[in-house]
């Protein structure tokens, strides 16, 4: 038996000090010795966990690190300052690439943009809103309502929105609406009330559809809405 272990030996009875509340011990019981030694103990059993616990920090960083890397593409990490602002012009072909991916990928739809990925997910977010039109949606909205109204036909607006992209009867209403009176200024307003003002001077019902024709094709019905509207206004001011 070599000096260390028997030395170790000598040593084991007197660990026992290091657990003194099993043992009924106070440190000021303990021998001077051995309670230096169990302070020891303390200072290296803490420093020991530090840097458990510092090394398993730091595998979960490169975890970390190795699972974002491949998702930031080369191209973009230039700032998203220095590309062009989205043009609403590409919205119809940006929506009509991501629809035929399962999942939008942002990297490629940015790639054949030339745009940086955080616009093209903000751009894709912002146009899938159901009170979002783009002019696709805009010109398509316009169309199918004015095929209703040639029919003499009230507008089904439930069908309409989902003719377009899945949208809410209601907002396809309001936005219809919104894009007829931005139409409408005090110029096509004064030329709908002379068109249909020659008509009745001559005691003939007024020709809506030729009326249209020399209003950028609007609805009849529209055109109704609007000049009884305006012929109500101008009923009380007389």
């Amino acid at each position: 038996m070599s000096d260390s272990e028997s030395e170790l030996i000598q040593k084991q009875p007197q660990m026992d000090y290091f657990k003194p509340s099993e043992q009924g011990r106070t440190f000021q019981e303990m021998p001077r010795n051995l309670v230096d030694e169990y302070e020891e103990f303390q200072k290296q059993e803490k420093e020991r966990l530090r840097l458990e616990r510092k090394a398993i920090y730091d595998a979960q960083d490169t975890q970390v690190k190795k699972v974002k890397e491949p998702f930031v593409p080369k191209d973009t990490r230039r700032k998203v300052e220095e590309f062009p602002v989205w043009n609403p012009a590409n919205d119809k072909e940006f929506l009509t690439m991501a629809d035929e991916m399962l999942d939008p990928n942002y990297e490629e739809l940015a790639k054949h943009f030339d745009t940086h990925v955080a616009i093209v997910k903000k751009r894709y977010t912002h146009l899938n809103q159901p009170f979002i039109f783009t002019m696709d949606d805009e010109e398509k909205l316009i169309a199918l309502v004015t095929e209703a109204y040639d029919k003499n036909e009230e507008p089904e607006w439930a069908q309409i929105g989902q003719q377009i992209r899945n949208k809410p009867g209601k907002e396809c209403r309001k936005q219809y609406f919104k894009v007829m009176a931005q139409f409408w200024n005090a110029e096509n307003t004064a030329l709908l009330m002379k068109l249909v003002k020659s008509y009745k001077d001559k005691d003939v019902k007024p020709d809506w559809k030729k009326i249209s024709e020399q209003l950028d094709g609007r609805p009849v019905k529209v055109l109704q809405d609007h000049y009884s509207t305006e012929f109500e206004k101008m009923k009380k001011i007389q």
